[in-house]
């Protein structure tokens, strides 16, 4: 799941793009910090590092206020990492060089690829941020210039254990267990059972999806 946000900053001081004051191209900044939230309370506390190499994306909206790839334009992405500027190593930096005034309007996103098997968000859930979803608030900053260090996206890890156990019968989708366990008897109707528990340090967790290398894909 992509994660989209964007940050108000004050109220509309014009009425156009003409009226506003020339703003200095990119020498204003949007950023801060991906990291591991790993108390899952959506702050970042002391202790709690950072995520490096998480592709964090910039758009610039297309005026409409809605997120839409195909209208809106890509800008650039960054890899999160230390910030070079400071004498001590960070870990999950990042920080984009942006023009604020008038009306351009931009997003921040972090890609679904960053979610996948392998990836650096890989089985974590978002936490924190100033994002509302699933229609994310877009907004602006009129002043000439801005240096926007709170865009902060906390993920906490989430943990789970998979048990399958087998019945002998089949229940017709009745409710687990059933019947005697299944002990031999190859061409015996049975049942499987699973049971998925969240060990992780992350809240509920919803829209699992389980899949077995022998029976696919097991509807809930």
């Amino acid at each position: 799941m992509a994660i989209m946000f964007a940050v108000v900053l004050g109220l509309r001081a014009w009425t156009s793009a003409s009226a506003a004051p020339a703003a200095p191209a990119g020498e204003s900044t949007i950023g801060d910090f991906v990291w591991r939230d790993q108390n899952a309370n959506g702050v970042q506390d002391v202790g709690e590092v950072g995520i490096n190499g998480v592709r964090v994306e910039l758009w610039q909206d297309d005026g409409d206020g809605v997120f839409e790839p195909a209208q809106d334009t890509f800008i650039e992405f960054l890899l999160t990492g230390d910030d070079a500027s400071t004498p001590g190593i960070e870990a999950g930096w990042y920080q984009f060089d942006v023009t604020f005034g008038g009306e351009q309007l931009y997003w921040v996103t972090i890609p679904d690829s960053q979610f996948a098997p392998g990836a650096p968000l890989a089985n974590h859930v978002f936490t924190s941020g100033n994002t509302i979803e699933p229609n994310p608030a877009l907004v602006f900053s009129p002043n000439i210039i801005d240096n926007i260090d709170t865009i902060d996206f906390g993920y906490a890890p989430i943990s789970m254990t998979v048990g399958k156990t087998v019945y002998a019968g089949h229940n017709n989708g009745a409710s687990c267990p059933g019947g005697e366990l299944v002990t031999g008897g190859a061409g015996t109707n049975v049942t499987y059972c699973f049971v998925v528990t969240h060990t992780g340090t992350a809240g509920s967790i919803t829209n699992v999806q389980l899949s077995d290398a022998t029976l696919g894909n097991i509807d809930q």
